[in-house]
């Protein structure tokens, strides 16, 4: 017998004991087929909202979900299918939300690497913490970066936050006026 997983309905209620069908989806046959539709991503993605409490539609619920959330509720397959990352997931599933991939409890791969989304994220952390001017960074803390999601890009400055700020902000910063780590 050939399975055809692109030929699988979206998902129905009408399940063994009212449970979603995605849950009856065998591993090994599952191919991009069934969680290649965008209607059983959304399907699954209401449901696991339900699951977990939190309310689908609002983006800022999204990021405290975890793997493990994915893993203990039939979703590795579809995770699996956006290469186990959550942020492209959810870009693809709802794209008109504006994503900060950043405050997920795990950062998307090679994020950090692109300038663009550096700037973004200082652009919002300065917003985060009412910072007016560049001369305001001098009393941020490396620990505060760190818990606000920062800590893989301040890796790739050796924890320098006067260098990232040096290459982001076109060198406004001195680099003797370095906030302590701690």
């Amino acid at each position: 017998m050939t399975w055809n997983f692109d030929r699988v309905e979206p998902v129905r209620p009408s399940t063994p004991g009212g449970l979603p069908s995605f849950l009856f989806i065998d591993s090994l046959y599952d191919s991009k087929g069934f969680w290649g539709k965008r209607s059983n991503q959304l399907a699954y993605l209401k449901w696991l909202a339900a699951q977990l409490r939190i309310d689908e539609s609002n983006p800022e619920h999204w990021y405290s979900v975890t793997t493990h959330d994915f893993e203990d509720n039939s979703g590795s397959k579809l995770l699996k299918a956006f290469d186990d990352s959550l942020y492209k997931l959810l870009t693809t599933v709802y794209p008109s939300a504006k994503w900060q991939p950043w405050r997920f409890k795990t950062a998307p791969h090679g994020i950090w690497s692109d300038r663009d989304m550096q700037k973004k994220f200082l652009d919002w952390l300065a917003a985060e913490l009412n910072l007016k001017s560049l001369e305001d960074w001098y009393a941020v803390k490396i620990r505060t970066i760190i818990a606000l999601g920062g800590e893989r890009l301040l890796d790739k400055y050796q924890l320098n936050l006067c260098a990232l700020l040096n290459d982001i902000y076109s060198g406004f910063v001195p680099i003797f006026l370095v906030s302590p780590l701690y």
